[in-house]
């Protein structure tokens, strides 16, 4: 992880982004009148050749300075891979073809070379055409690359590259927990700088190795096992004006559940696409071994409902129900969850309101080893039932209004090993009264992630600010 030093080149390549749309309007606004003007019959006129013939100068000299900025940003800005190879060359094209379309418009204006005037119109084409071309790769760098296929119809998607394999485009039916909840927040926040096509400061997020590697500085930005540790969550945990600062730019930040998604994820060994990880994985295999499958029936009505549905392995016949991606009804989760609840060993309702019925029909789920409650209205009332699950090695209560006294009735779960409480009415006290009383608990809140990265800073040779007020609105 790393920020480029400043220099001439890099400011000049900086501004590609805000002078590229001049020589698109000015080039773009030439095929337009020019296609006007001949519709109206007026190409002849001398007034409106030379106003074409000046638009075309200042367009294809300033389509030139913008590809020499871009090339620039592109030299100096980290960015590799075949989608800068191509906006690079797709913009090297729109500058040579505005300048040979300005030839031929002046060789065409000669009354003995009018016949240019065929070889003008073909580059002016052309020209327009790349430019298209290098704008889509250009929003594919910026925004990603299915940005535009992602929003495409049928088959324009496809013909734009969007993937088919439904297992690698649909995060949600799949069991793999990078897939369906890490490498969605490391694209929207970290991708962009620090991916395939960009990698600020040498790093790429994009790959396992490369990640774990970390960047140009030579720290691991991902510690396996150790989310404090991590220097991507350091720097996720830093005051904005430090320049080290992730996202910068004034970029937005991930939320609190995002965050304690990324450290559970990093804390449970960082497992990767395809790869499997943590306690509660290995207790399920074990659970798994003489389970019955369950009803295809239910199942399917789940899934109608736009809920996440999938066997833990190929091996492994209980499942994974996230219920997050919508709202349901306590009256709808009692209905759907029912017929599955002797087959369930992870359940995520994170955003879906928790009634007593519900509570009570979780506690009956007796194969469950991971469960999430994030914003969830749990209270210390309706938190009594789930102390019945004595398989659950991970609970996550992130974002709800459980006490000191609600913690007490689920800590003593015989096989708890994580136990999220970030933005729960607790104390400082309390939390450290846990940690004495439950040392082989890993307790995670916001109080103790401020008191970690605070701890961390102090032992550095240069302390680094941490913010204590706030990310992104996010109260600590």
């Amino acid at each position: 992880m790393g920020i480029s030093e400043p220099s001439l080149l890099l400011f000049l390549g900086r501004l590609h982004p805000l002078v590229l749309h001049f020589p698109v309007a000015l080039l773009i606004a030439v095929v337009i009148v020019e296609v006007f003007a001949r519709f109206r019959g007026i190409t002849n006129s001398p007034i409106f050749q030379s106003t074409i013939y000046f638009i075309l100068i200042v367009g294809a000299l300033s389509a030139a300075v913008t590809a020499a900025m871009g090339w620039s940003l592109a030299h100096h800005g980290g960015y590799v891979g075949d989608t800068i190879y191509w906006h690079k060359r797709f913009g090297l094209a729109v500058a040579l073809l505005a300048i040979l379309a300005l030839l031929f418009k002046r060789l065409s204006l000669q009354k003995k070379m009018a016949s240019f005037k065929y070889a003008y119109t073909t580059t002016l084409f052309l020209c327009v055409s790349a430019i298209f071309v290098t704008g889509h790769y250009g929003g594919m760098l910026t925004h990603g690359d299915n940005f535009l296929s992602s929003a495409a119809p049928e088959p324009m998607a496809s013909w734009l590259g969007k993937t088919t394999n439904r297992a690698a485009t649909d995060k949600y039916l799949t069991t793999d927990t990078f897939t369906t909840q890490i490498e969605p927040i490391l694209k929207h926040y970290c991708y962009q700088c620090h991916g395939e096509s960009k990698q600020q400061g040498g790093l790429n997020l994009n790959k396992q190795d490369m990640a774990l590697a970390g960047g140009d500085s030579g720290v691991a930005a991902i510690t396996p096992g150790s989310a404090l540790n991590s220097e991507a969550i350091r720097r996720l945990f830093m005051l904005r004006e430090n320049k080290k600062a992730m996202p910068p730019d004034g970029k937005p930040r991930p939320s609190a559940e995002e965050l304690v998604a990324l450290m559970d994820w990093i804390e449970n060994g960082a497992p990767w696409a395809g790869e499997a990880s943590g306690p509660s994985t290995f207790l399920a295999d074990i659970l798994g071994e003489n389970a019955e499958p369950a009803d295809a029936t239910a199942i399917e009505m789940l899934r109608r409902t736009g809920a996440s549905v999938k066997e833990i392995s190929k091996t492994n016949p209980l499942l994974m129900v996230n219920l997050s991606l919508h709202s349901y009804s306590p009256q709808q989760l009692t209905q759907l969850l029912a017929p599955l609840k002797h087959n369930i060993a992870w359940l995520n309702l994170s955003n879906n309101k928790i009634t007593k019925e519900v509570s009570e029909l979780i506690s009956e789920c007796s194969q469950i080893t991971q469960l999430i409650l994030s914003n969830s209205a749990l209270n210390d009332d309706l938190i009594a039932p789930i102390a019945q699950l004595k398989h659950l090695v991970v609970l996550n209560l992130t974002s709800n209004e459980i006490s000191i006294d609600g913690v007490n009735e689920v800590i003593g779960l015989p096989r708890l090993e994580r136990l999220y409480l970030w933005k729960n009415p607790i104390e400082t006290e309390q939390l450290d009264q846990l940690k004495l009383a439950y040392p082989s608990i890993k307790i995670t809140s916001n109080i103790a992630l401020v008191q970690t990265n605070a701890s961390a800073t102090k032992r550095r040779k240069t302390p680094v600010k941490t913010s204590t007020k706030n990310i992104e609105g996010v109260e600590l």
